[in-house]
């Protein structure tokens, strides 16, 4: 069965910072009937809200934030290029700026499936800013979250890294609830509902998709299955078959074959590369985002794709 979560047993050898997501389950969507922004401006204000193909752009008109009619909210910097992306892709989704503060993506039916975690600070706005990040701010123009885009030239591999590293610390995503209950399956909406507002089921594969999407990459073709990756990689004529792990870049998604399987059953994403192993962050990894250092040549591997912008 080509399963794509790893659990380990005996018989076998996440533009956001500190201030970013909280739990879903932690806030509650504020009831009011949201105002569209207006057009062409740099912000929201409280109450105000995105729907599907509206859009902020910058003071400086270099920078453009839409609500795209996937549901995925992203950020677009000179030359088309996506810079940041909330990972959601519900159709006819929402950016609501609360009144409570919080900026949260809610697809139809009020079901919030992103959020920034900054409720509790009422009157606060998001802004989209000349030098390209977005940043919700307090009264008193104090800032209590922003993507953190790195968007003065940086490459896909760099936002992606940076995407996984920031997973890989905030508390709020990093693990499981139950069985199975985790962030980013209910980012993407697929898997079981869970009472807290995640989706259950096995996500590493989730996990790449939602941090390669936040970093800006293409993930059409991607799935729920960590075969999905080869298959892309593949698709995009980006996937390097072999364990040595020759050429292997960071932002680059690992497959491994874990006990003997004959398909691809684990994925995690490269952050760091040396001369004998690599560094990786992987979801689902021991029920977490967690931050292993692999060996080149493990018969566990079964190679290694990048992405595509």
């Amino acid at each position: 069965m080509n399963s794509h979560h790893f659990q380990p047993k005996p018989r076998m050898a996440r533009l956001l910072t500190a201030l970013a997501v909280a739990l879903v389950a932690a806030f509650v969507v504020v009831p009011v009937g949201p105002a569209s922004a207006a057009a062409n401006t740099d912000r929201l204000n409280g109450g105000e809200s995105l729907g599907a193909g509206q859009q902020l752009i910058s003071p400086n008109g270099q920078f453009v934030l839409v609500m795209q009619g996937d549901g995925n909210l992203v950020e677009y910097a000179p030359g088309n290029r996506a810079v940041w992306a909330s990972g959601t892709n519900r159709p006819n989704s929402i950016a609501l700026m609360q009144s409570d503060g919080n900026l949260v993506v809610i697809a139809p039916g009020n079901v919030p499936v992103w959020n920034a975690g900054t409720n509790g600070n009422p009157g606060a706005d998001v802004e989209l800013q000349s030098d390209g990040n977005i940043v919700v701010y307090a009264q008193g123009h104090i800032a209590k979250w922003s993507t953190g885009a790195q968007t003065g030239g940086s490459s896909l591999a760099d936002r992606i890294v940076t995407v996984a590293n920031n997973e890989a610390g905030n508390a709020s995503h990093n693990h499981e609830t139950g069985t199975n209950c985790n962030f980013y399956s209910g980012a993407l909406g697929v898997g079981s509902p869970c009472a807290n507002g995640w989706r259950a089921q096995d996500w590493c594969a989730d996990f790449l998709r939602w941090v390669w999407g936040s970093g800006g990459a293409n993930t059409g073709g991607l799935n729920s299955l960590a075969i999905s990756a080869q298959t892309y990689g593949t698709n995009h004529g980006t996937w390097h078959a072999g364990s040595a792990l020759s050429g292997v870049q960071p932002g680059d998604a690992i497959g491994y074959k874990y006990g003997g399987s004959t398909s691809d059953d684990h994925v995690g994403i490269v952050v760091a590369v040396g001369t004998s192993s690599v560094t990786t962050i992987e979801g689902n990894y021991s029920n977490a985002v967690t931050r292993r250092t692999v060996n080149r040549n493990s018969s566990d591997i079964s190679g290694y794709a990048r992405p595509v912008s």
